[in-house]
């Protein structure tokens, strides 16, 4: 009696180690792609509310000064150096505001600079607007 033996009957009884092994591989290489693409999104999503609230700090600040009043209240000296603070996300983040004192300006226009600085993962970064404010 001759007995048949099939070589392909392996295939019907599931995966082996090695195939396991190799896609648990790759999708352990594709879960550490998207894990490092999400931390550069949120590295870029904070570099960009910081940016945004430095050009709101600016932006307050002109309007402040454009009505010779002080951007950071009871600031003296000229230029002025002063710090705000604001909670972005669950943080909390300094600027610092440096600008000509309005209590200074001449009769007629005033070149205004306001530069607000802060720190982001080691890097000084800064916004400066210009603005005009006349005074009678």
């Amino acid at each position: 009696m001759e007995q048949t033996v099939r070589l392909d009957n392996h295939s019907k009884n599931g995966f082996t180690l090695i195939e396991v092994l190799i896609s648990i591989l790759l999708l352990l290489i594709i879960s550490l792609a998207l894990l490092q693409a999400m931390g550069y999104f949120v590295i870029k999503s904070t570099e960009n509310n910081l940016r945004n609230e430095a050009i709101k700090i600016a932006q307050e600040c002109a309007e402040k000064i454009r009505h010779l009043d002080q951007c950071i209240p009871g600031a003296t000296g000229n230029p002025v150096n002063g710090t705000i603070t604001r909670k972005i996300g669950n943080a909390n983040y300094s600027f610092t505001v440096i600008y000509t004192n309005p209590n200074s300006f001449n009769s007629g226009n005033n070149h205004v600079s306001i530069i607000v600085k802060y720190n982001y993962r080691g890097k000084e970064h800064n916004y400066n607007i210009v603005t005009t404010v006349y005074k009678e």
